[in-house]
């Protein structure tokens, strides 16, 4: 009796928590950072709430499961451009860090793109 009651147990905590990676996963959003393989020059500090995330150097990308919400992110603290980033349920946001000018004069910043333009800056760090 002791043995059935505790694969009973041990089925049905493994049920539950089946359903709660799925409902979790339904009520989340993943947001792609990433960085083409022709920016050169350092790495971008990817910050949210005075945090780095990730260091993103040229053809590296990073990868983040939210709840949805609004969220604030800087590409390089020191330039103190602020992006936010509105998060629905169930959809993947494509987020390129890159330049707004030239090499020399541009600044880190981040823009929403689309998951082609995601794809071709992976093609080419090959």
């Amino acid at each position: 009796m002791k043995r059935i009651l505790a694969t009973f147990i041990a089925g049905m905590v493994l049920l539950i928590s089946n359903v709660t990676v799925q409902a979790q996963t339904a009520d989340t959003a993943k947001v792609i950072f990433y960085r083409s393989a022709d920016d050169g020059g350092k790495a971008y500090s990817l910050t949210s709430q005075n945090q780095v995330l990730a260091k993103l150097k040229k053809g590296e990308q990073f990868e983040q499961t939210l709840v949805p919400g609004t969220y604030y992110y800087m590409a390089d603290p020191s330039t103190k451009q602020v992006f936010k980033l509105e998060v629905t349920a169930g959809q993947t946001i494509y987020v390129k860090a890159g330049r707004n000018n030239d090499f020399f004069d541009g600044q880190p910043t981040l823009q929403i793109t689309n998951a082609q333009s995601y794809q071709q800056a992976l093609a080419n760090t090959d």
